[in-house]
């Protein structure tokens, strides 16, 4: 009988929970754009639909795309053409009927200065931290 009443006195309201916990990685070097092209590399190279194939980078459409990834983008295209050919690859710089057609497109985001930030105080010198 005890147990029978256990759920009548309980809540009904869904319990609040939150996004699992998850990271982001962040492009602040060159070194990082470095890293992502030779991961894309890689990606590309290893589908079987562009293997035997002619790849061509295509041109970013400015006309098309509001952001521009100025030169970003410009940065990344060399880097991803360098490891491309660095792999073997046989790049056009026109297409062709059989070349595998390669797009991607650089959104450069600006973000608001966030203003100072204090430093955690055992950073601070000893002489402010006895002030404190």
């Amino acid at each position: 009988m005890l147990s029978g009443c256990f759920y009548a006195n309980t809540s009904q309201a869904p319990i609040a929970t939150t996004y699992p916990y998850t990271e982001q990685q962040r492009m602040q070097a060159a070194h990082h754009w470095d890293v992502l092209a030779r991961h894309e590399a890689t990606s590309i190279l290893q589908r079987e639909r562009v293997r035997n194939r002619d790849l061509h980078i295509s041109e970013p459409d400015e006309a098309l795309n509001a952001y521009s990834g100025g030169e970003f983008g410009r940065g990344f295209r060399a880097l991803l053409t360098s490891e491309l050919v660095s792999r073997g690859a046989n790049l056009t710089t026109v297409p062709t009927a059989n070349s595998a057609n390669i797009t991607f497109d650089v959104e450069v985001v600006e973000h608001r200065d966030r203003g100072f930030i204090r430093p955690p105080s055992v950073l601070l010198p000893r002489s402010r931290r006895a002030l404190r």
